[in-house]
């Protein structure tokens, strides 16, 4: 598994896909601009033999318009790109591998806004911030996104009619029609570290994506009026306890409901050129057949659940079941000839798993427990432990993630002070030595009020 970290990083990346084309074994194609279609290999597979996950739940849950493209890159703390065989957690079918986008999951305060502007007429707007009531001690998580592009840039020896329209000349000229228009809002409201929940939140998210169709694969087939439009809305909640019913039991569930509808206009029967002009034809532009203006309606309902137990030292047990129900309804206002559909897929996938986990004693497994779940700030001490093969959250501020065997404790220190230091310990003594490590720091940092 490989992971890409984001955080103090979101104002220096432009999107996510350029993120992830750095990570070794990964390539990204894409076919034009902003907005445009993309293909992501890992180690040379692709397309369905790849899923992609925001929080362990299916990324079309926020919408088919939702792509790692117009994801807010603000909003995300790391990556996590998994090769071949992914967790039994997420419960798919992927045979080349996964992408786990995991968010921000700070309990500190925050606001953060960033606009960008480039070539083409391209804006980029993102927002996000958190608010804890200090009464209630309600958490709200407002996110906002907005993508804009023209995408016109220069197609370079394109044939257009010359001036009396006998021939054809070469010339380099601005593509056109190909505008992309990317919006995204987001309300996360909940609870965190309550005796009856370490993380209870619900959500409601719409997204909303316009995209003009220009030419394909080659640039002699000019498209200057279809278009597709995609709106989303989802409802979604999850919960989150350590220690559920008994000690060394940790539960989790996510539940999600999105109302999907996407449309394709092709209803003109005109041919252009690169110039804007066209002739009048017989047609339709994109199915070289009779005018479509065809409706998709994709509801999707998700539901993950994952208990896990301690059984013994250094073992556990881990039970997964998700729920995926996805459906298809199709409908056209133009072709008469179309057969509306109304197809249904649902899938049950249960996973049982025993896996090797790094060795906490009881006492230092408290210790480490109580000290992560502190209120944190940019200056504190923070730990971060390396095990098993997938991340597992449940300790609130740094996760437990990692590939066995490497256990490796990471001490993060601020930047400037002794910077990232590591230490390879054996598996023994390395969940006692990070235990009184981290008591430690906690001491002297109550003593000098400088950790």
């Amino acid at each position: 598994m490989s992971r890409i970290r984001f955080t103090g990083q979101a104002s220096t990346l432009q999107s996510l896909t350029q993120a992830i084309d750095r990570s070794s074994g990964i390539r990204i194609r894409e076919e034009g601009g902003v907005g445009s279609e993309f293909d992501l290999s890992i180690n040379g597979m692709s397309g369905n033999s790849i899923r992609y996950f925001l929080d362990g739940m299916p990324l079309d849950a926020k919408g088919t318009g939702m792509t790692l493209a117009n994801l807010p890159v603000n909003i995300i703390e790391r990556v996590e790109i998994y090769k071949g065989v992914i967790p039994v957690s997420f419960g798919s079918d992927a045979l080349g591998g996964a992408v786990n986008i995991v968010t921000n999951r700070s309990r500190r305060n925050y606001l953060d806004f960033s606009y960008g502007i480039g070539s083409f007429h391209t804006h980029k707007a993102d927002f996000s911030a958190q608010y804890t009531g200090k009464k209630t001690g309600l958490i709200f998580k407002p996110v906002i996104s907005a993508n804009y592009s023209k995408n016109d840039y220069l197609m370079r020896d394109v044939k257009v009619r010359n001036e009396e329209h006998t021939a054809f000349v070469i010339k380099d000229l601005p593509r056109f029609h190909d505008d992309y228009l990317s919006l995204f809002g987001q309300m996360e409201v909940g609870v965190a570290d309550r005796s009856w929940a370490d993380a209870f939140f619900v959500s409601a998210s719409v997204s909303k994506v316009d995209k003009d169709i220009q030419t394909g694969a080659t640039q002699d087939r000019v498209i200057g009026m279809a278009e597709r439009h995609t709106q989303s809305l989802n409802v979604s909640a999850r919960y989150e306890k350590v220690d559920f019913l008994t000690d060394g039991m940790q539960f989790q569930v996510s539940a999600s409901h999105t109302m999907d509808h996407s449309q394709t206009i092709d209803t003109t029967y005109r041919r252009y050129y690169w110039d804007g002009s066209y002739i009048d034809g017989s047609y339709s532009e994109i199915r070289s057949r009779g005018k479509t203006l065809r409706h998709y309606h994709r509801p999707l309902t998700v539901v993950r659940s994952n208990l896990s137990y301690r059984l013994a030292e250094g073992h556990e047990l881990a039970l997964n079941y998700v729920f995926n129900r996805a459906g298809n309804r199709q409908t056209d206002d133009w072709d008469t000839d179309f057969v509306p559909t109304d197809d249904v897929l649902a899938k049950h996938i249960a996973g049982l798993v025993l896996r090797p986990v790094a060795a906490l004693r009881p006492p230092e497994q408290r210790v480490l427990r109580e000290g992560l779940r502190q209120p944190s700030d940019d200056r504190s001490e923070r730990a971060s432990f390396d095990y098993g093969r997938e991340c597992r959250p449940g300790l609130r501020h740094e996760e437990l993630c990692g590939i066995w065997p490497r256990n490796a404790l990471s001490l993060l220190r601020p930047a400037g002070r002794q910077g990232l230091l590591r230490a390879q310990r054996p598996a023994a003594d390395f969940a006692r030595t990070a235990g009184q490590r981290f008591h430690g720091l906690s001491q002297r940092g109550a003593q000098t009020g400088d950790q």
